[in-house]
């Protein structure tokens, strides 16, 4: 099982999605930011190996007070049917993102320069029982979100997308939502119980933590248990087909 989270050779591209810098976007995209941003700790200051592997070697801090966005790790793989080890995504990602340098030289974009970003490490995980861990992931997150600050979560497995589209959900109502698997994760349950890797976007759909009329899953393939879950899900979300990516 992969861990739920875009690999860091592609997190620079995706962060530029929030914003660019004032000399590179139209003067009404940004408002002049009166404070000071955090210094990244570069290559100049302290090669690559060394040093605390926080994601893209950010500070890091212990809650998203004054930020504009976050990196979080979820560490939990206790939801999944098959392979386990996804709880360890979070320290490896951040071991491997130390490479990711500030500037995008495809893009030009320097999102550091214009938003205040940190690791504000790991939300604590029972690793000995799902429903309470999904609560405490829940709970985590509600409180990151509440003073607008944008969470780029580092998983994990596919379940904890669950309680952290309810958190969002308790400060935005139902969100949009591009969803890139092999599985539409829209089966019912497994073995009697209601909540795992495989039910993740069923419980979001039943639960309005999702506007399915925003909704894209790309690239379903594969097997499954039978039809019912799969016509389900073609019901309640779109569905992209891409051969060419």
């Amino acid at each position: 099982m992969l861990p739920e989270v875009m690999m860091p050779t592609f997190l620079l591209r995706n962060i530029s999605m929030l914003a660019r810098t004032e000399a590179q976007a139209p003067n009404y995209l940004f408002k002049t930011i009166q404070r000071k941003l955090y210094n990244r700790s570069t290559e100049h200051d302290s090669p690559e190996p060394c040093g605390i592997a926080s994601m893209m070697k950010l500070p890091i801090q212990s809650s998203s007070k004054g930020l504009d966005a976050c990196f979080v790790g979820v560490p939990l793989d206790i939801g999944v049917s098959n392979r386990t080890g996804a709880r360890f995504g979070p320290r490896q990602i951040r071991v491997e993102s130390v490479l990711v340098h500030e500037v995008n030289h495809g893009t030009g974009a320097a999102p550091f320069d214009s938003l205040q970003v940190a690791d504000i490490g790991d939300v604590p995980i029972n690793l000995y029982h799902l429903p309470k861990a999904c609560e405490g992931i829940r709970a985590a997150y509600s409180k990151i979100v509440e003073n607008g600050c944008k969470p780029l979560s580092m998983g994990g497995d596919h379940t904890i997308t669950y309680p952290i589209l309810q958190a969002i959900k308790g400060k935005y109502g139902p969100v949009g939502l591009v969803h890139v698997d092999a599985h539409a994760d829209m089966s019912d349950s497994m073995l009697g119980e209601k909540i795992y890797h495989g039910s993740t976007f069923r419980r979001c759909a039943e639960e309005g933590l999702i506007d399915c009329k925003r909704v894209a899953q790309i690239g379903l393939r594969g097997s499954g248990h039978g039809l019912a879950d799969y016509t389900l899900g073609r019901q309640m979300v779109r569905r992209l087909k891409c051969t060419n990516l």
